[in-house]
Parts: C-alpha cells; sequence; structure tokens
C-alpha cells in the first residue's frame, strides 16, 4: 500500500507542483513538459487542476519546492532527483504519515510507520 500511496498522490502531487512553480517562472508548457520528462498535455492538466492529487505541502515545502525547479530549469538536477529531493523531505517534515493516515486500509495508522 505505501508504494501504491507514493505512486497515485505523492509524485502527481510533486510534479503539479514542479510544473506550477516552473510556470511560474515564466516557463513555456512545451519546455516544462521537456524538463520533467512529461507530455504538454499533462502539463496542460496539472495547470487547470484537473490532474495531480489534492495533497497539500504547506508553506514549509513551498519554498523547498520552487528552488527544487529552478534546479530542474537550469538542468542542473533531473526531475526523478527533484522528485526524490521532495518525497524525502516529506518523510522528513512527518506529511508523508499524514498523507499515509489519510489512505491507509487500517483507519488512522499510517503505513509506513504504523503509528
Amino acid at each position: 500500500m505505501p508504494q501504491e500511496i507514493e505512486v497515485w498522490y505523492i509524485i502527481p502531487a510533486v510534479r503539479k507542483a514542479l510544473v506550477k512553480s516552473m510556470r511560474e517562472m515564466g516557463m513555456q508548457q512545451k519546455d516544462i513538459a521537456a524538463k520533467l520528462g512529461i507530455t504538454e498535455p499533462a502539463v496542460s492538466q496539472y495547470l487547470k487542476e484537473k490532474r495531480g492529487s489534492e495533497v497539500k505541502f504547506g508553506r514549509a515545502l513551498e519554498g523547498h519546492i520552487k528552488k527544487e525547479a529552478e534546479k530542474v530549469a537550469s538542468g542542473s538536477k533531473t526531475a526523478m532527483e527533484v522528485i526524490h529531493s521532495i518525497t524525502s523531505m516529506l518523510g522528513v517534515k512527518k506529511i508523508m504519515c499524514d498523507i499515509h493516515r489519510g489512505k491507509s486500509k487500517v483507519a488512522g495508522k499510517c503505513d509506513i510507520c504504523f503509528k
């Protein structure tokens, strides 16, 4: 279950946050798609709020996500490196457990740490 939650909820939410940050930086959809390794229609759907999960990262991660988006835009990091970095940060800040508790098979329990 934890792996499915990451694939279905976490990664799409991170991609959506990156797309929005890169768009705010003035990047065109085709450039965003190329940098993130996704299609232009996917970028469009993220921007229209029709794709990606409703996972909220909160203000604690907004600055971090923007810095990571700049690294992808400049080519100093790949999209997968950035997604891994942000996912790791979610674990450190216990946000991952909050997400898992909301989606867990056992009500109120995190599938990762079982608390």
